[in-house]
């Protein structure tokens, strides 16, 4: 599928850009960085093409280090629960956005429970001053009873059950217990918090099932239904999860729209999937690669979806980085 982007008229808002490794420490200092509305401004995929992309200069930028974008957002310097810590409850803490986001978590102080089913990986959760809570996802008693004895303010939802791949081949194959982890596993976890009284669910969504169209997506850019059989398919599931939230009138819902993730533990890092078919020249390219991807950094999404469980309003918000960028320039990038 190649993509397209839908623009919002933004009124030149400042576009900061900052590296973790050089910036991260003094930021965390701002201890009431937060969303007025988790107001990410982003740039969001769609299926489409002809998008005018940028400069070889800013693609290096946005592959080739640990650009803070979320940071770029229209943050307000305030936040409701005015700095306090919070009790959260995290089910999916160990895929690729779960590690930095419960990293992230512990550095701003807030109590964890994690999600795990198994004793070996809650043993190691404890090393890490993380409460475990041990139940199968699709038990749906014995995640309302973990979750009750947990009493958390906050729940986020992050599972999924992707491949350590990038293939047509191990997608397909993951594709059906993907699904139905993030339906019946998620269906339970919601049911879950609804039932313990959680004030707050955030849950994972995705950025660029969007129609076609001119500029970029914002968030009332309806999915793409009618793509192809797979994206049309998962922008279904997609659909509703996002209503099984936001139609809960008992729970403030928060839906996050992600961008494609690269950085650690993503398929997009040097060590990574991509990294080893680019080397091996695998990584397929359709047509002359005009197709357009909003990315966002792992970090970033950790970072983004802290500020949303502090401050943010309940609606859908899309999370990625400033510039979309077409695969023939973004992959040579990414090669080098």
């Amino acid at each position: 599928d190649r993509h397209q982007h839908r623009e919002r008229n933004h009124g030149g808002r400042d576009q900061r850009r900052a590296y973790v490794s050089e910036q991260k420490e003094q930021d965390d200092d701002d201890e009431k960085r937060a969303l007025d509305q988790v107001c990410l401004d982003v740039h969001v995929a769609a299926d489409g093409l002809g998008v005018r992309a940028p400069a070889m200069g800013a693609v290096d930028q946005a592959l080739g280090g640990l650009a803070v974008d979320a940071r770029q957002a229209d943050i307000q310097a305030h936040t409701s629960t005015g700095g306090s810590q919070m009790k959260i409850f995290v089910a999916g803490g160990t895929g690729a956005i779960g590690r930095p986001l419960i990293a992230e978590l512990l550095a701003k102080g807030h109590a964890l429970v994690a999600l795990t089913r198994s004793p070996e990986k809650a043993q190691a959760l404890v090393e890490q001053g993380i409460e475990p809570a041990i139940a199968d996802v699709f038990d749906t008693d014995a995640v309302k009873a973990v979750v009750s004895r947990a009493q958390p303010e906050v729940v986020i939802e992050q599972l999924t059950a992707l491949p350590r791949t990038y293939t047509r081949e191990s997608m397909n194959a993951a594709a059906a217990f993907n699904t139905r982890l993030r339906l019946e596993g998620g269906a339970n976890v919601l049911a879950a918090a609804q039932a313990a009284g959680v004030r707050r669910y955030l849950r994972q969504s995705i950025a660029f099932w969007a129609v076609p169209g001119p500029g970029l997506a914002d968030e009332e850019t309806p999915l793409a239904f009618d793509a192809s059989p797979a994206v049309a398919a998962d922008a279904r599931v997609v659909t509703e999860l996002e209503h099984r939230l936001l139609g809960n009138p008992n729970i403030e819902g928060i839906v996050l729209r992600y961008g494609f993730f690269y950085g650690p533990g993503t398929w997009f890092t040097p060590d990574g999937d991509v990294a080893q078919q680019v080397r091996q020249q695998q990584f397929p390219i359709v047509g002359n690669g005009e197709g357009v991807w909003s990315w966002l950094h792992i970090e970033d999404a950790a970072i983004a979806t802290v500020a949303a469980a502090e401050q943010g309003n309940p609606g859908i918000y899309l999370i990625a980085n400033d510039q979309p960028l077409a695969v023939r320039e973004w992959l040579p990038a990414f090669a080098q």
